[in-house]
């Protein structure tokens, strides 16, 4: 959350200094995870560690003796075609997310769009409880109304007019800043 949150803002201020094109963004992001895995993944494919018994640290990251097992993605994506357009399909997922994350903080805010990832967060758990996905637990509803309500407290959508919350809303310093100085 908090690198998420750091990446919305050094957008924000990236994207109000500059005109840059969400689609260009997104593009030029995709272009250098692909050239950075082009290069990690066969060097991943080379370091050997722990099999299914090694209770490790790193023995838990490896699969099937490696810390990234290329070829064998390969194989299961010839053995299951179907997997390849569902890897396609969620590469096409994630650059419209990201284009639309990016268009939503240069013509809104950051706020907004960490408002927007939270209820995108809600609904795909509503979704995949309603498909059959997941199991519903009802703490889980805790959980997300916690983090609605403090999504919406932090972007002033919701103001709690008691114990000295409202102080620091944009509109009390504003007025704080605008008072004339009085002894």
């Amino acid at each position: 959350q908090c690198f998420a949150g750091t990446m919305f803002v050094v957008e924000e201020k990236l994207l109000s200094s500059y005109y840059l094109d969400p689609f260009k963004i997104v593009g030029t992001e995709g272009m250098w995870g692909s050239l950075y895995y082009l290069f990690a993944l066969p060097i991943m494919q080379l370091i050997k560690c722990g099999g299914p018994g090694d209770d490790s640290s790193l023995g838990q990251l490896c699969s099937f003796g490696y810390l990234e097992n290329s070829s064998y993605a390969f194989a299961q994506m010839a053995e299951k075609p179907s997997l390849i357009f569902l890897s396609l399909g969620v590469m096409v997922s994630i650059a419209c997310f990201n284009v639309c994350g990016i268009t939503t903080t240069k013509y809104a805010s950051a706020a907004q769009r960490s408002t927007i990832d939270t209820s995108r967060t809600v609904v795909i758990w509503i979704m995949s409880i309603a498909l059959g996905r997941e199991e519903f637990y009802w703490q889980s509803i805790i959980g997300f109304v916690l983090l609605v309500f403090g999504t919406l407290l932090y972007n002033e959508i919701i103001i709690l007019p008691f114990m000295g919350f409202d102080e620091n809303t944009k509109e009390k310093i504003f007025k704080r800043q605008t008072l004339p100085f009085r002894l």
